[in-house]
């Protein structure tokens, strides 16, 4: 059984990617007022996870948490204004998280996070896209 937390990636609905709506207007130099955040976990660690359970026995029953890391919206904002130079001004407060979740059992499966890296990555990819 698999437990993933907020998957992100570009979605074939490109408004329903996650951040959509913040990484546009960053781009396009409007202001913004972010608050919270979330555990996240690139749509491609997901498939990775189950591809590698597929006709594992010793994966058979077990539970999966799938989490890459915990980043506040403040963060992907700050992110999303450097990597395409925007001016746009940022406001609200970072948020940090209530728990956090063992992905121990996932990273023994097989699974390579994403990381901080692959949340770049996608955000550059939105951003040529949007």
């Amino acid at each position: 059984m698999f437990r993933p937390v907020g998957i992100y990636g570009i979605d074939p609905n490109l408004v329903h990617s996650d951040w959509y709506e913040l990484i546009k207007n960053i781009k396009n130099g409007v202001g913004v007022e972010v608050a919270g955040g979330g555990k996240i976990v690139d749509v491609t660690d997901v498939a990775h996870a189950i591809y590698s359970a597929i006709d594992n026995r010793g994966a058979f029953g077990k539970v999966y948490n799938l989490s890459d890391f915990y980043i506040d919206n403040m963060s992907i904002a700050e992110m999303a204004r450097e990597i395409c130079g925007s001016k746009s001004k940022i406001s609200g407060t970072p948020k940090q998280p209530k728990n956090t979740i063992d992905n121990t059992k996932s990273k023994k499966l097989g699974v390579r996070y994403a990381g901080t890296e692959g949340l770049s990555q996608y955000i550059k990819e939105l951003i040529e896209v949007v």
